[in-house]
Formats: C-alpha cells, sequence, structure tokens
C-alpha cells in the first residue's frame, strides 16, 4: 500500500523524484484525518519539506549511535531483542549441524 502511495507521488510531482521530504510531506498529508488538515499542520510540513526541521531518518540513525555507546540509554525492547537474537542464532547452528 504504501509502496503504491510512493509510485503514486514520484509519478504525479517530479519534485518527489530528488526531495524525500516533500514526499513525505505530501505522504502524511493526505493520511492525515480532514479535520486535522489545518494550515498550522500545513505549515508544519512546509518547513519539514524545506529541510528547516531535523530530518527523522537522521533522527533515528543518531539515536543509534548514541544508545550504542551509552547502553543505559537503551530501551526495553533492546533487551529483548537480543534476547530473541541469541536464541535464533541457537536454533540455526543446531540446524546447520543435523544438516551437515
Amino acid at each position: 500500500m504504501l509502496e503504491k502511495k510512493v509510485e503514486n507521488w514520484l509519478r504525479s510531482d517530479d519534485r518527489t523524484r530528488d526531495n524525500d521530504r516533500l514526499l513525505i510531506s505530501f505522504i502524511w498529508w493526505n493520511e492525515l484525518p480532514n479535520d486535522l488538515r489545518t494550515d498550522d499542520v500545513k505549515r508544519l510540513l512546509r518547513l519539514f519539506s524545506g529541510g528547516l526541521l531535523s530530518n527523522p531518518e537522521s533522527i533515528r540513525r543518531c539515536r543509534q549511535r548514541i544508545q550504542e555507546v551509552e547502553t543505559d540509554l537503551r530501551g526495553v525492547s533492546y533487551q529483548s531483542r537480543q534476547k530473541n537474537a541469541g536464541e535464533v542464532r541457537k536454533k540455526a547452528l543446531s540446524d546447520k549441524k543435523r544438516i551437515v
């Protein structure tokens, strides 16, 4: 579904081919319920698409780098993922031994 939305915007507005922020803004605007489509939201999305607000992907990458070093800043889901990764690793190794 999202892939189709992205493709439609890429086809309908050439500017979105070189501006991820504009593409994101258009998609977010169209996903909003009508009662939230206000002038304030429109201004916010213009600021975002114009590069005047921090890029969400950059924020995510920065968070990851900080949490990699500052282990006390990791969330609860980190421990869960690490536990699951260990279990998946063990299962993969045991499956590999059975195949070999």
